[in-house]
């Protein structure tokens, strides 16, 4: 029977350890993808299904093109966007771009509902975002039972840390790792009559009994004493895989990958090239960008914006707050002044303040990863918050 879900990401101060290093890089979700534990994207999962958890045997980016169709069912209008394969930030700024036209049908859908009643809605088919991390993963065939499966399994997850491991660690490294760290899990959840050196007992009855089994098969099929092995917590060429944004800062600043191998997610020699390049010319870029700002007055100001930080008393709606609270200057005059009435951003508005036409100023905050959350509609909870809405 499917139980609800513990939302153990909110439980922080309650967990320590090794559960608090999982927890942060997100690996029950992981591990509920892998064995299919969320199949039919209930807010309810089969636990039990982590009974059938294996080692991956391949990963790959889960976008197999660098371009998405997206057909909006209210009036039929299609979207389109295409990416550059070496360029992640291009990749994200460019989902994201087609997930807010996606938002913006889920909000007529929401709306729809409370006009004309659940019922009458049901025309509107319901869709979701297009995720941001996402992986495709082969999983190895079953060991101890036979498989009636002709092709390899086959799982897609949505992880940002195993993602952005994948784009600079080596296939098999990364393959190594990403099954040693579940293995990692799987050890720390065994019962205590296991952890007793003199017993080692498990009974076969426990739901990670199998998983267990299978694990330690495949790295003794590749030739591997599992325990020699490093997981994804362990430190990579002299650094922590889990300070990734300092890694591939540092890979990129020195102009070349360091490894010998190509990185996981690399689907040609193409690629290689191509950011080894992007890397070689980035602080000519950055010096170039930097001084494009200064010549255009809107962009100058959007900068100030941003980086002035303000003691906020009001919300978007003009209620005042009982405690006031320390935001940029940015999102409170997006907050405070670019708001129409129901909440939705006034790109006009915006425009007028930064000194530029409505579509420069959205497309601003669109290709910013650090307050691109703006564009999300807002609505007043009580007197002294406000909801963003993030469907």
């Amino acid at each position: 029977m499917n139980e609800e879900i513990l939302n153990i990401k909110k439980a922080r101060k309650s967990i320590d350890g090794e559960s608090l290093d999982f927890v942060k890089i997100e690996l029950l979700d992981v591990i509920y993808d892998l064995s299919e534990a969320k199949k039919f994207k209930s807010k309810f999962i089969d636990k039990s299904a982590i009974k059938n958890l294996r080692p991956i045997t391949g990963v790959h980016s889960g976008y197999i093109t660098t371009k998405i169709n997206w057909t909006d069912p209210h009036d039929n209008k299609k979207y389109s966007v295409e990416w550059d394969r070496g360029d992640q930030y291009d990749r994200l700024t460019k989902i994201r771009e087609i997930n807010l036209r996606v938002k913006d049908y889920l909000n007529f859908v929401e709306s729809e509902k409370e006009r004309v009643g659940m019922e009458e809605a049901l025309k509107w088919r319901n869709c979701g975002l297009y995720e941001e991390w996402l992986l495709g993963a082969y999983i190895s065939r079953p060991t101890l039972r036979e498989s009636k499966e002709i092709a390899p399994p086959y799982r897609m997850l949505n992880n940002r840390f195993f993602y952005e491991v994948a784009t600079y660690m080596p296939k098999d490294d990364y393959l190594i790792r990403f099954n040693k760290t579940i293995y990692d899990w799987i050890i720390s959840m065994l019962p205590q009559s296991f952890n007793d050196k003199n017993t080692k007992f498990l009974s076969d009855n426990h739901i990670l009994y199998e998983p267990k089994l299978e694990f330690e098969n495949w790295f003794m099929k590749n030739g591997l004493a599992i325990n020699d092995c490093k997981n994804m917590f362990d430190k990579w060429d002299g650094k922590s895989s889990i300070a990734l944004s300092e890694i591939n800062r540092a890979i990129k600043e020195e102009g070349k990958y360091s490894f010998s191998d190509e990185p996981a997610l690399t689907l040609s020699s193409e690629d290689i090239l191509r950011n080894k390049n992007i890397a070689l010319t980035k602080k000519t870029r950055e010096i170039k960008a930097e001084n494009r700002i200064l010549k255009i007055p809107y962009k100058t100001r959007y900068r100030d914006l941003k980086e002035e930080m303000v003691m906020s008393h009001m919300t978007w709606d003009g209620v005042g707050r009982n405690k006031p609270v320390e935001i940029s200057k940015l999102q409170e005059v997006v907050d405070t002044q670019c708001r129409m009435k129901n909440g939705r951003l006034n790109k006009s508005a915006l425009g007028k303040i930064l000194g530029c036409n409505r579509d420069t100023a959205y497309n601003l905050l669109l290709k910013d990863e650090e307050y691109s959350f703006l564009l999300s509609e807002l609505q007043p909870t009580d007197k002294t918050s406000i909801k963003r809405l993030n469907i």
